[in-house]
């Protein structure tokens, strides 16, 4: 047991057709994997779950929904040689709340996983070109739809733009002049910027 070496899975895409099962089996009733899909993510508002749509978007709209989310690499999206980081905050969450949240981003570095040798790699960095900050701008509960993309801003900046210091408010952003776009137009703002 001591050499023993499992690899890394490839996952494949699913359908949210697949079956449960046991032993082959089905179940009764059927459960199906889109029904797991359902009970475990249909919370958008949630901060991990808000985290993923956010990627989601930014991979739907560079037309990277081919390759699967890589939840241990050290890129949310890679693009025409851009490698981009992708971060989200709101307003807004799924809890009572009396106040807004504070608007911060997680910008801290960190060390490198490598998912084929289970091991972190060089030295805490900024891995990736670009930073995209997504942001859930809607402040009224009533309307929140994070499906609806006009309640998002997308701010582009690439890494080496971004101070030393672990977390970054909304100002402190702005104050940095990231490039600033709406869903239909973040990939030409992507473009752009990786390319600057």
């Amino acid at each position: 047991m001591d050499n023993l070496e499992l690899p890394r899975i490839h996952i494949v895409p699913k359908t949210g057709e697949e079956a449960f099962h046991s032993r082959k089996q089905p179940l009764e009733p059927q459960l199906k994997l889109s029904d797991f899909w359902r009970w475990a993510f249909s919370d958008l508002v949630d901060n991990m779950f808000r985290g993923r749509l956010a990627e989601f978007y930014v991979a739907s709209a560079l037309g990277r929904l081919g390759c699967l989310h890589n939840s241990t690499g050290c890129h949310d999206v890679t693009y025409n040689g851009i490698t981009i980081q992708v971060k989200s905050s709101a307003y807004l969450q799924s809890w009572f709340q009396k106040t807004y949240s504070e608007i911060r981003f997680d910008i801290e570095p960190k060390l490198a996983f490598n998912p084929d040798t289970n091991a972190f790699e060089g030295v805490a960095g900024r891995h990736s070109t670009l930073y995209v900050f997504c942001l859930l701008e809607t402040m009224d509960k009533g309307s929140l739809d994070p499906m609806d993309l006009s309640q998002w801003m997308f701010y582009v900046l690439r890494a080496d733009k971004l101070p030393n210091t672990n977390s970054i408010g909304l100002n402190a952003l702005r104050a940095l002049k990231p490039a600033e776009a709406r869903y239909h137009t973040l990939k030409k703002t992507i473009e752009e910027c990786g390319m600057a």
